[in-house]
């Protein structure tokens, strides 16, 4: 009888034991599957409610696998954790600024680095400790450099946004059913987004 609760014992501290990470692996699907669905989902008057909601679990989710993964019995912040925040961040910033902008064509890239970043979070899973984990202004450093490295990711995609409209515009006309802001719109907000992230930069090398 004694081997038998030994047994048991042993199967449930097991199971205890890789419980985080099933739960990590269960949310992380659950994110990519709906960020699949946000990336072939055309934005519409018809379907904007139905988008965001997508878009609401979607960023939910990603936030429940990274959140999962990290406040463990020790808090565990990996190079999957750190790369997977960026895209989340990236992810969430730059659909704001698409809406805001009347940006299209930029969701479904946002949607690629949305799901790359699920792919960092399954792939790196081994843990990292941090030391001095509960003191407070360690998470506000940690924030203020993965805002400052998704600034820089959104600034990226903006770049590549006005290398393809300035083609478009010496090459070949847009559609007559697509619209884009204009190009000084864009490099205004290129060099807003820039400075944004050299000014968290600073703080965070400055506090670090």
């Amino acid at each position: 009888e004694s081997q038998n609760t030994q047994k048991y014992s042993k199967l449930f501290n097991f199971i205890i034991g890789i419980l985080p990470q099933i739960m990590q692996i269960a949310l992380s699907l659950s994110a990519l599957l709906l960020y699949t669905l946000f990336l072939f989902c055309r934005p519409s008057t018809a379907n904007k409610k139905a988008l965001f909601s997508v878009f609401f679990c979607a960023t939910a989710l990603h936030c429940a696998s990274i959140l999962s993964s990290v406040y463990q019995p020790i808090w565990n912040w990996n190079i999957g954790n750190v790369l997977s925040s960026v895209c989340l961040f990236s992810f969430i910033l730059g659909i704001i600024g698409n809406y805001f902008l009347r940006i299209t064509q930029h969701d479904r890239y946002l949607s690629l680095i949305a799901m790359l970043g699920i792919v960092f979070n399954l792939s790196f899973l081994a843990p990292h400790i941090l030391a001095n984990p509960d003191h407070p202004l360690l998470k506000i450093h940690l924030l203020i450099a993965l805002l400052a490295y998704a600034c820089f990711a959104i600034a990226t995609l903006f770049a590549g946004l006005i290398t393809s409209q300035e083609r478009h515009l010496h090459h070949s006309p847009l559609p007559m059913n697509e619209t884009r802001p204009a190009l000084l719109t864009l490099e205004k907000w290129l060099f807003r987004l820039i400075s944004y992230g050299l000014i968290l930069l600073s703080i965070t090398i400055l506090s670090g």
